[in-house]
């Protein structure tokens, strides 16, 4: 029987800004099986982005994407690629600062999402099975964030 590596799920948070507490709508998860790098899924994603039809004005990774493939798998988005700790980042100093705690926050939401929602492990059976479970926590959060009321400042 072939060693078996699990698999890499890509969330995609779509949101309106990037101001603190705000939260947006999850995409429909990318999926693989085994350990493939990270860019090779972000085509997937950029195709989820065209089908609904949305160009974000910045899009924000973590370290695990290269910059050279990212930014040319996100021009046809049109989104201003930013990596954390990658030193070629375009900005300002203050607008990489700002961005880089963006995407820790992110960080935050992974976490809810495996405490809150059931990601942290998949109830069913297989490769199909872990994506169902995968597709369902997502919709189940989208649900929930249209179905909560919105934070007052």
């Amino acid at each position: 029987m072939p060693t078996q590596f699990g698999y890499l799920l890509q969330l995609t948070e779509l949101t309106s800004s990037t101001r603190r507490g705000v939260r947006g709508l999850l995409l429909p998860p990318t999926f693989r099986v085994g350990n493939p790098p990270e860019g090779e899924l972000l085509l997937d994603t950029v195709a989820e982005l065209d089908k609904v039809d949305a160009s974000p004005a910045v899009a924000a990774f973590d370290g695990g994407f290269t910059l050279n493939a990212t930014r040319t798998a996100m021009a046809d988005v049109g989104s201003e690629v930013f990596i954390v700790g990658s030193n070629k980042n375009a900005g300002s100093r203050r607008h990489q600062r700002w961005l880089a705690c963006y995407r820790v926050g992110c960080e935050g939401r992974i976490s809810h999402l495996k405490r809150e929602f059931g990601a942290r492990r998949s109830c069913l059976k297989g490769a199909t099975g872990a994506h169902t479970w995968a597709s369902w926590v997502v919709l189940t959060y989208d649900l929930h964030t249209l179905a909560s009321p919105p934070m007052r400042r």
